[in-house]
């Protein structure tokens, strides 16, 4: 197991040079940034950190390089992988997360804040309070898709891709100050999610529809096999 190392290009942009992020979506900077497009380490490593590539925070856990259709991510083999990380600076708005899952698992878990969601390959699941689904956008199910969380201090929204998502009343202006990749505290005992996970992003910014569907844009244009 090793400490992970990153190519730093461009914190704004992909492997490929193109721009994926902020400045261009007409929001402010990420809070931070994971990509792993920017790891150098082997496939079948696993690493047990993972940089931020635009600020000093860093997921601990441990997880699996693997790549394919043109891109890098992490494997979680839902028994003991992980990824956790605390300390985030309050007024993060909007977490996105490029992941995807094999059909009929339960994976790709999201965990921020009092918030947890994941993608099982036909429903994009929440709960925190409830439990509302809705279909995933038609796709093979084992397609890569970014699921988003927003808060804006009226309201919080779940998302995948550029769509309209689903709409709770809240009156939380963040998603917290930590968040969990692939587990969440369930019945007294920790629970485990397998999945693939590529990016995660932070913004101070609630993204409204039209931004998410710019990031979602980007993903078909740099890697069209993980849009299709």
């Amino acid at each position: 197991m090793s400490t992970v190392t990153f190519k730093l290009t461009e914190a704004f942009q992909d492997a490929a040079g193109l721009p994926i992020l902020a400045p261009s979506l007409g929001v402010a900077n990420p809070v931070a940034r994971w990509s792993a497009h920017h790891l150098t380490e082997n496939d079948g490593t696993v690493i047990s950190a993972w940089r931020s590539i635009m600020s000093d925070h860093v997921l601990v856990g441990q997880a699996t390089v693997a790549s394919g259709g043109g891109g890098r991510y992490l494997l979680f083999d839902g028994t003991a992988d992980c990824f956790r990380v605390t300390g985030l600076p309050t007024g993060v708005r909007t977490i996105g997360v490029l992941t995807r899952t094999t059909a009929g698992a339960a994976g790709s878990c999201v965990v921020a804040g009092p918030d947890a969601f994941w993608y099982n390959g036909t429903n994009f699941s929440v709960v925190g309070g409830s439990t509302p689904q809705y279909p995933s956008p038609a796709r093979p199910a084992s397609a890569w898709g970014w699921r988003f969380l927003t808060h804006d201090g009226t309201a919080r929204v779940w998302a995948t891709d550029g769509e309209a998502g689903v709409t709770q009343a809240s009156a939380a202006t963040s998603i917290g100050t930590a968040i969990q990749i692939s587990r969440r505290w369930l019945s007294g005992d920790w629970a485990y999610y397998p999945g693939d996970v590529a990016e995660i992003v932070l913004y101070a910014d609630a993204l409204s529809q039209a931004q998410r569907a710019q990031i979602h844009a980007k993903l078909a244009a740099r890697l069209p096999l993980w849009a299709a």
